[in-house]
Order: structure tokens, then C-alpha cells, then sequence
């Protein structure tokens, strides 16, 4: 089963994250909403409800579901992770939907429709969405980005036999929006290119690899840590030009500070959620 332990990892620091704050967002967070679940805790029948718990800020939140187990007559912690809601908004068509066990949690495959390009999130309000988010339907998608790693480009480039070599990633046919181990594109990453490509592994289909310049940057709090969100565009396979906000915490950057006009890559978590979770089409 997937978890988000690599995504506390990013923003705070797993350990710090569990013993030191985790119960604060327990004790002072503010309900969101509630939604009809599985019955996670014995795996019956009956039906149960999910809850979202919240601590945070309007641009970037802890968020913590709780589900009830009715035969007890209470409240029982089901998983957390950070959610960043200072996101930038694409019309996407929804391809294909894989729940995590329980169905409360989801990747969601979709298409971006002003170039049908396959990309994959982690929607962080499944829980409440999941009876929206069907395939075939196209909704508006908030889509931002947590790096769990950021850092200059080396501008300079290795050599072999005489000639330089340019950094080679991963292969994937985009086109048909086939899995990792398809072969296709090779996308190569030269200069001040920016490029963003699955990182091809299929236990973490909303993780990519990205390289790109930084247009627009802006610095908050979250947690006593400085997490800069970076606003990038980046050259999706097909030609596609697709903005991301970018949010990476001091945590993650080892002393890097970013700066306007820079040219970074990475690894980031992409996520996203219903703009307007009353809107489809």
C-alpha cells in the first residue's frame, strides 16, 4: 500500500513530522468536511465515513483523515500529508482513476485538453471527490508540485571522444499514455531546456523528474521552515507548455537558496484537486 512518508520527508522531515507535530494538527486543526467510506477499521460491510482534519495556512496545510468505526463509537487517525493549495488551475479530461486501498486515496491518469497529454496526480481530496472524478469527464484541476529535491543546473557538460554529451533520461511513449516500461520518446536536456517526464516508477506514478527556469518566486512560513513556491513552465513531450507552481522546502534544498531567473531541476510529487468541485462537464 502506498504512503506519504517520502512526502512528510520533503516538507519537514518524516521524524520531526511524527513526534513533534503531529499531534498539534490533531489537537488544533479544523474540520474540512466529511464523506461516506469503506469500514477500514474491521473491513465489513457497513458503511463509515472519512473525515479531513486541517492545520495549516490557505496556501499550503497539513491535512489528516480520521475514520469512524460506528461499533465503538469513535475516531480513529487513517493517514496525513501536506497539501498545497496555491496551485495554478488546467482543464484536464480524466482518463483513468486508481484508488488506493479503501478508496480513499487515488492516483488519477488525465489529459490536459488543449493538447490531449497524458499526466498523472495524487488528488488530494478524493476522499470528497471520488463520485466527481470519473473517467471521460473534464474538470478544472488545480495543479501544484512538492520537490523533494531542488538544485542548479551544472551548466557544464561532461565529454566523450571530444564531444560533448547531453544529459539522457528516462524513455517513455507519451503518445498513448503508456506505462513506464513502453519505449518511445528520448527526451534530451540541453541548456536552459525544460523538460518534465515521469520518473518511471510505477509504485510512484505522481513522482517526475523536471528541469526548468524560475519566472516567479515567493517565500512563506510553514512549520518555522521557509517553503519557497517557484512558478515554472515546463515542456511537457508534444510540445506541450504546461505552469506549475513549484513549492520546495529549506528542508529539502541543503543549503541551495533559489533566485528569479534561475535554471533548476529535480524531483517533484505532483498533486492536485477539484478548482471547483461543483463545476464538471
Amino acid at each position: 500500500m502506498p504512503t506519504h512518508g517520502s512526502h512528510w520527508e520533503a516538507i519537514c522531515g518524516l521524524e520531526r513530522y511524527t513526534q513533534e507535530i503531529v499531534t498539534r494538527d490533531f489537537e488544533q486543526s479544523e474540520l474540512i468536511g466529511s464523506a461516506d467510506c469503506v469500514d477500514v477499521i474491521n473491513d465489513t460491510e457497513r458503511s463509515e465515513e472519512v473525515a479531513c482534519l486541517r492545520y495549516g495556512s490557505r496556501r499550503i496545510s497539513n491535512d489528516l483523515l480520521v475514520v469512524t468505526d460506528s461499533r465503538k463509537d469513535e475516531w480513529l487517525p487513517f493517514t496525513a500529508y501536506p497539501v498545497l493549495h496555491d496551485g495554478i488551475v488546467h482543464p484536464v479530461t480524466i482518463r483513468t482513476v486508481r484508488p488506493w486501498q479503501h478508496g480513499i486515496e487515488a492516483w488519477i491518469d488525465g489529459c490536459i485538453t488543449s493538447e490531449q497529454r497524458p499526466i498523472t496526480w495524487f488528488d488530494t481530496h478524493y476522499w470528497r471527490d471520488s463520485t466527481v472524478l470519473r473517467p471521460g469527464v473534464t474538470v478544472d484541476i488545480s495543479l501544484a508540485a512538492l520537490a523533494y529535491e531542488l538544485r542548479p543546473v551544472d551548466r557544464r557538460l561532461p565529454r566523450r571522444s571530444g564531444h560533448p554529451v547531453r544529459h539522457v533520461q528516462h524513455e517513455r511513449r507519451f503518445d498513448t499514455g503508456g506505462p513506464p516500461s513502453e519505449t518511445g520518446l528520448t527526451m534530451l536536456w540541453p541548456g536552459r531546456s525544460a523538460p518534465f517526464l515521469p520518473c518511471g516508477d510505477s509504485d510512484n506514478p505522481d513522482d517526475w523528474l523536471f528541469r526548468g527556469v524560475i519566472k516567479n518566486l515567493d517565500v512563506l512560513d510553514h512549520d518555522g521552515l521557509d517553503v519557497y513556491r517557484l512558478e515554472m513552465d515546463f515542456r511537457h513531450p508534444g510540445d506541450l507548455t504546461i505552469s506549475l507552481p513549484v513549492f520546495v522546502s529549506e528542508h529539502a534544498l541543503d543549503g541551495y537558496i533559489p533566485r528569479l531567473d534561475a535554471n533548476v531541476e529535480g524531483r517533484l510529487w505532483l498533486q492536485g484537486k477539484l478548482a471547483d468541485p461543483t463545476r464538471t462537464e
